[in-house]
Formats: C-alpha cells, structure tokens, sequence
C-alpha cells in the first residue's frame, strides 16, 4: 500500500493541465481539486499571479511562469487532519454502479472545515481504462450539495495492480448535513475487482484551509 500523497489545491480550469501531466508521469500524484475559485485546503497549490493576495499569508512561491502566471505553491505551516471516521479493508467485486466506502445521515458537523476523503487500494482485475470516478458526496435540507470526484481514467491506463492512495477533498461544508457519502461510481457498470485496504474520512485544519480566492480569473 502506498504511502499518503500530498495534496494539490487548483481550479476547473486548470484540471486538465495538471491531469495531463499526472497522467504520463510514472509517479502518480493526487488528483488536483477544480473548484470555481481556488480554496487554501491543501499541501500545496496550483494557482495564478492573481491570486497572490489571498494566498500570500498561507503558501509561498516555489516555481513560478511569466507567459500565464501559474504559481506553484507550498503552505508554510502543514494542514492537521482530524479523523472522524474510518473503515477497514473490504473488496469491491462485481458490476454494479455503486460501490460505498461509507455514508453518514443527519448530522451536525461542529465547523466549516473542509474534509478529506482518503481512500487507499489495489485494483486487481478492473478494465483498461477504468470509466469511475471516486466521489464524494455531501447533501443538505438547503440544497447547497457538494460532489467532489477522481476520474480514475485521468490518473492513468492502466491501475491494475498498482497500490494507490487518492484523496477527495471538499469545500468549506454546512454544519447540518442530511447525508454524507463516498463511492466509487463504476459509470459502464463493467466487471471490477478492487481491493479497498482503507479509507479515513478527515477534517482540516490550519491557517487559512477556509479562504477562497476572490480572484477574477
């Protein structure tokens, strides 16, 4: 099994840019989030010239370009994970659409903070390339849902029988929930076999894990 990746901050428009180079790399980073605006809730950050102002104080600047502005970046202090809820090894086997890792109704959470889904496992017999996502998915009375996903076919070919680790990593969430659920979405409902040896649900803290950029991008 392999060890926790670090996690990359981003924006939707810079998804497949960042998955392209992932995609070919022989190291398999963490999938980047692609929210609308760039969130200060992870190790490190893909970001703009301008959105300086609102990460100055959380990342510094390790590579920078001048022809689009991409900043890559680092937080200066390391974001603390809470777990608050896990499960252990099991096998997803068969053709079905939807396979949960865990699901959680009708509860209070006591912050804003985002969380992390982190979900480690071996894909023993899957098709070539695997059409899933991994998702997280967050619901509420008020409708401000959340679905935040890994397309497995963007982090490589092929995954069988290559120990990953991949983490989802939400927004700012509601305190009041109505259900909290992660899975795979096995979207061509094609015969699978993986073999889940963990997954740990987190919630973040550090400087700044709740700032969104305000940049106009």
């Amino acid at each position: 099994m392999s060890e926790r990746p670090v996690t990359v901050a981003g924006h939707r428009v810079r998804e497949f840019f960042y998955g392209f180079l992932n995609y070919n790399s022989d190291t398999k980073l963490n999938h980047i989030t692609a929210p609308e605006a760039l969130q200060m809730n992870c190790d490190y950050a893909l970001a703009y010239r301008q959105d300086e102002p609102f990460y100055k104080d959380y990342y510094k600047v390790i590579a920078s370009e001048e022809v689009w502005g991409f900043r890559l970046l680092k937080r200066r202090s390391p974001i603390k994970r809470e777990e608050i809820a896990t499960s252990g090894a099991r096998v997803f086997e068969g053709d079905g659409e939807y396979f949960n890792f865990i699901e959680i109704k009708d509860t209070l959470f006591s912050s804003e903070n985002p969380l992390q889904a982190e979900m480690s496992f071996t894909a023993a017999d899957v098709p070539v390339p695997l059409n899933a996502w991994l998702v997280l998915q967050i619901d509420t009375d008020a409708g401000n849902n959340q679905l935040v996903r890994i397309p497995l076919d963007l982090v490589a070919h092929d995954l069988r029988s290559k120990p990953l680790t991949l983490s989802n990593i939400t927004g700012n969430v509601p305190k009041r929930i109505t259900r909290l659920v992660a899975y795979l979405w096995n979207i061509d409902k094609q015969p699978i076999r993986i073999n889940i040896h963990s997954f740990k649900l987190y919630r973040l803290h550090g400087d700044g894990v709740t700032l969104i950029s305000k940049a106009k991008i």
